[in-house]
């Protein structure tokens, strides 16, 4: 058996028996059980504590998420990062089964800056990381109200995953290669 085939059939065992053909029109194909995700967390319930209390009667919760990516596809994919040297991807928090990240308290203001160097992730190989959530993240500048204010519910972690290790328009769009399994945070209050 050859080191590709022995590669291919690991990523398919991780993945699990269920797994269907995804294939993009540029030819990016991977395999993947209907309900596995290429992004995981290491829970599926998380408690939120208070870290912080910025102004008197507004309270910053917390908690922290380790994620691990594993590549299905049959080509590299690439993680994008916020700076060049950077070693943990871009994220949003998202609304279950959602794509935007509006309203989720647990989003961060992102200033990055144009580069070329992301995170590459091969076929089967595995990329780790901790993401030490908070939020509210943002607040009225007069009121010092939350402008983000869910800190409770079902959320996945979303990454920016591109097919190319450029900032050319290249991003993958299956959700289960670049969205998480669906996880729950309380708030401990």
């Amino acid at each position: 058996m050859t080191r590709r085939a022995a590669l291919a059939l690991s990523v398919v065992a991780i993945l699990g028996c269920s797994a269907g053909a995804l294939t993009g029109a540029d030819g990016l194909t991977a395999t993947i059980a209907d309900d596995a995700r290429a992004l995981s967390t290491d829970s599926a319930v998380y408690t939120a504590r208070r870290v912080d209390a910025p102004w008197p009667g507004v309270e910053v919760y917390g908690f922290t998420a380790v994620t691990r990516y594993v590549n299905p596809a049959s080509q590299p994919v690439y993680l994008w990062t916020c700076r060049p040297d950077d070693r943990s991807p871009i994220y949003s928090v998202v609304s279950a089964g959602g794509s935007t990240s509006s309203g989720v308290a647990y989003n961060t203001f992102w200033a990055c800056v144009g580069h070329d160097r992301p995170i590459r992730v091969a076929p089967g190989e595995a990329h780790v990381d901790t993401l030490h959530l908070r939020g509210p993240n943002a607040f009225d500048g007069i009121t010092h109200q939350p402008i983000d204010q869910t800190l409770e519910g079902r959320f996945q972690i979303m990454f920016t995953v591109q097919r190319c290790p450029s900032e050319a328009e290249c991003p993958i769009p299956d959700d289960r290669l670049t969205h998480s399994n669906e996880f729950t945070v309380r708030v401990a209050r």
